[in-house]
């Protein structure tokens, strides 16, 4: 289903966890990391430090990008994926919905709007494409990418931070059901919405138990 609409980046990073976002995050994590969902052994990929000089943020980031292919072959992808294939992991990339910045700085680095560096809670609004759908085209006059002109991923600079990844990352089991239990709720009209207690709240339970277009 081809779409015709072009598209236009949505920066997402303001968008704060709900329990829901957890426990998928949870449930990710649980599974053997063969069986995972792209974004989770992508962020994996991204957070291991054996990787680093082969796999890389951005320093914004929100794009990622393959800094040494031959590596990257060689020990990422039998590690994550059991094979060596680069055109075959492009492909799933692609059909993950990543895009790839077409020039200036950032060139050859792959992004996705729910697809940022600290804040994994968003891969779940990630899906893989049907096989009739396309990506929509960028828009014809967007210029070149302007990731440096937003907020900081995983940095200071934002809210979010990497608390979510270090809270996992230090316990991989992943929350537990009381922390997940004790999570407050929100009454939003007829329906009732349920929140994430804070970032600090989040680690001392574990510890206890602006649109923005870019080219394709």
């Amino acid at each position: 289903r081809a779409s015709t609409m072009a598209y236009v980046y949505t920066d997402r990073s303001h968008i704060s966890p709900t329990l829901t976002d957890l426990e998928a995050m949870q449930r990710d994590r649980d599974i053997h990391h063969f069986a995972q969902r792209l974004p989770t052994k992508l962020n994996r990929m991204l957070h291991d430090t054996e990787l680093s000089g082969v796999i890389e943020w951005m320093p914004h980031g929100r794009s990622w990008r393959i800094i040494d292919r031959d590596e990257f072959r060689a020990r990422a992808l039998p590690t994550y994926f059991q094979h060596s294939n680069m055109a075959s992991f492009i492909r799933l990339v692609n059909a993950w919905g990543f895009r790839r910045v077409q020039s200036g700085v950032d060139y050859d680095s792959y992004y996705h709007e729910c697809f940022l560096r600290g804040m994994p809670h968003l891969h779940i609004q990630m899906r893989r494409l049907l096989p009739d759908e396309r990506k929509a085209p960028p828009e014809p006059s967007n210029g070149c990418s302007d990731f440096y002109d937003m907020p900081v991923c995983g940095g200071d600079d934002t809210a979010m931070s990497s608390s979510i990844e270090e809270s996992f990352d230090s316990h991989p089991q992943g929350l537990s059901s009381t922390t997940l239990a004790s999570t407050p709720h929100r009454s939003s009209g007829s329906s009732s919405e349920v929140v994430a207690p804070p970032l600090q709240s989040i680690s001392s339970n574990k510890n206890n138990s602006t649109k923005r277009q870019l080219h394709n």
